[in-house]
C-alpha cells in the first residue's frame, strides 16, 4: 500500500557529530526540535534549487539580468502598493519612470 502524501515517516539519516552538534545548536536557537530544524534545512534547500532554477529561466526568457532584476524589483513594488488608492498608482507610475530613466 502506497503512503500518503500528508503522513510523517521515520526517515533514519547518518552525519557527522559536527552536522548533528549544528542542527542541535540551530534548533535551540529557533526554538523547535532537532527534528523539526532537519526537516526544515531540507525543505528549504530543495526550494531554493525550485527557485534558482526558475530565476535561470526568467532571466533566460526575458533578455539578461538586467531585465530579470528591473522586473523582480516592478513585482515587490507592486505588491507593496495599494492599488485601490488612486494617489499610490500615480506614486507607483513615477516610481517605474525614474527607474526605466536610471537604467
Amino acid at each position: 500500500m502506497a503512503r500518503k502524501a500528508a503522513e510523517f515517516v521515520q526517515f533514519k539519516l547518518r552525519v557527522s557529530e559536527k552536522l548533528r552538534r549544528d542542527i542541535e545548536r540551530e534548533a535551540k536557537k529557533n526554538h523547535r526540535s532537532a527534528n523539526s530544524e532537519a526537516v526544515e534545512r531540507l525543505s528549504k534547500s530543495f526550494e531554493a534549487d525550485a527557485a534558482g532554477q526558475w530565476d535561470t529561466f526568467i532571466t533566460t526568457m526575458i533578455g539578461g539580468s538586467e531585465s530579470a532584476d528591473f522586473l523582480r524589483w516592478l513585482a515587490l513594488q507592486m505588491r507593496d502598493t495599494n492599488w485601490s488608492d488612486t494617489g499610490s498608482r500615480g506614486l507607483m507610475i513615477e516610481k517605474i519612470k525614474d527607474k526605466l530613466e536610471a537604467q
